[in-house]
């Protein structure tokens, strides 16, 4: 019966107060009493999307994912020899130089942090008490990448969809991905 009243006083609270919670918590480190039960239930939720960065300012978690790509960049990112020659080949024959941008990649990260923390305290004796507290964590992590284009890049893809559409696609899909390849 006893159970059932704590069970219900518990939920009854969350349900009246709409799942609001006091920023503080009344801790102490007195002991007590012999045969008192202390439940307590923690719950903190954090939604993270910028650090501390290295000048001690605040930074976006994605804000690494954010460069420019130069034509050197996408050649070199080339696994095979054939492609990179060819993609370099193009870039010559357009008259762009390795060095000048040919888009640039830009990202989000937001993170959404949720622990929960059932903590049971009992007064052992009268000069001790015991307690126990089991954290539940979840993590989640959310990241959004993109590249844009310059016009050099699309005159490019263009250009090569004349002779190979497939060889075009391929382009265009990775200069999309370009985080990820």
């Amino acid at each position: 019966m006893k159970l059932q009243y704590l069970l219900s006083l518990l939920l009854a609270t969350t349900a009246v107060a709409a799942d609001l919670k006091a920023p503080f918590d009344f801790e102490t480190t007195a002991v007590l009493p012999r045969g008192v039960r202390n439940p307590r239930f923690k719950d903190l939720v954090m939604y993270m999307d910028e650090k501390w960065g290295g000048s001690g300012g605040a930074e976006l978690l994605g804000n690494k994912l954010n460069k420019a790509v130069s034509w050197r960049d996408i050649i070199d990112g080339q696994d095979d020899a054939t492609l990179k020659a060819i993609t370099e080949g193009k870039v010559k024959q357009m008259g762009l130089d390795p060095d000048s941008p040919a888009g640039g990649t830009s990202g989000v990260v937001n993170t959404y942090v949720n622990a929960k923390v059932p903590v049971l305290a009992v007064g052992a004796t009268e000069k001790l008490t015991l307690a126990v507290a089991v954290p539940v964590v979840t993590i989640q992590v959310n990241a959004d990448t993109g590249f844009v284009k310059s016009d050099d890049a699309q005159r490019l893809i263009n250009d090569i969809a004349k002779d190979d559409p497939a060889k075009a696609q391929e382009a265009q899909d990775k200069l999309n991905n370009a985080v990820n390849t």
